[in-house]
C-alpha cells in the first residue's frame, strides 16, 4: 500500500495523474471526496471490479456508484429525466446521489442493473482525477459494505480495508457524512438514503 499527501485546495496534478494510472491499470485506488473516502479501479475491466467487490466484501448484486467530472458528460451513460435534470441544477456539484437509468456503456457488473446510481462531487481532488480517468470514477465509499466506521480519514480506510488498496490519496479529513440517494427513475423523488443533505431540503 502506498499512501500519498495531496491538497484538497490546489491537488499536485503530477500526483493525481499516477493515481490516475493505477486506476487505469485495474490497481484499487482511494481517494477523498466531498463527502467521505472513495474507492475505485478501472470499470471497465471485469476482473479490477470484481477485485474491488471483493475488497469491500460487496454483493455483486449491489451497484457501484459513479462520479462524473461534469454535467456535460452525465447523458454518456444515463437517462436523464425533467426531475433529474432540476435536481442536477440546483444541486450539482454536492452530496446528491440520483439514481436514473443507465446507459449500456458502462458495464453490467459495475451497476448491477438497469439503473445506475451518479453524482458530481464538490471536490477538487476528485473532478481532477474523474477527468483524468476519462470523466467517471467509481465513487463507492472506501470501506467494508455495511460498515458502521465511515471513511472519513485516512486511518480509517486503512483500518477497514488493509493490503487491498494499491494506493490512497491522503488529502486530510472529509466532511464525515455520505451522500443523499434519491431515485428518480420515475419522476418523482424516492428518498433511498438522507445523508448530507436533508430530505426537507429536495421538495420543489
Amino acid at each position: 500500500m502506498k499512501i500519498i499527501k495531496v491538497d484538497s485546495v490546489n491537488p499536485d496534478l503530477k500526483v493525481l495523474r499516477e493515481a490516475a494510472d493505477a486506476i487505469k491499470k485495474g490497481c484499487l485506488v482511494a481517494y477523498p471526496t466531498d463527502t467521505l473516502y472513495g474507492l475505485c479501479t478501472n470499470p471497465f475491466s471485469e476482473e479490477a471490479v470484481r477485485r474491488l467487490f471483493s475488497a469491500k466484501r460487496r454483493s455483486l448484486e449491489k451497484g457501484l456508484p459513479i462520479l462524473v467530472e461534469s454535467v456535460k458528460i452525465l447523458d454518456r451513460i444515463a437517462y436523464v429525466n425533467p426531475l433529474a435534470v432540476k435536481l442536477v441544477e440546483r444541486f450539482w456539484p454536492g452530496a446528491l446521489t440520483l439514481i436514473v437509468d443507465k446507459k449500456k456503456t458502462i458495464p453490467d457488473i459495475v451497476t448491477g442493473g438497469d439503473s445506475i446510481a451518479v453524482r458530481m462531487p464538490a471536490s477538487k481532488i476528485t473532478l481532477k482525477l474523474a477527468g483524468l480517468c476519462g470523466g467517471f470514477l467509481i465513487g463507492t465509499s472506501a470501506n467494508i459494505s455495511g460498515s458502521i466506521k465511515a471513511p472519513d480519514r485516512v486511518e480509517v480506510v486503512v483500518e477497514e480495508l488493509g493490503e487491498a488498496v494499491d494506493l490512497i490519496l491522503d488529502g486530510g479529513r472529509t466532511g464525515g457524512l455520505p451522500s443523499t440517494i434519491v431515485d428518480v427513475r420515475k419522476g418523482v423523488i424516492k428518498i433511498i438514503r438522507e445523508g448530507a443533505i436533508p430530505a426537507s431540503n429536495l421538495s420543489f
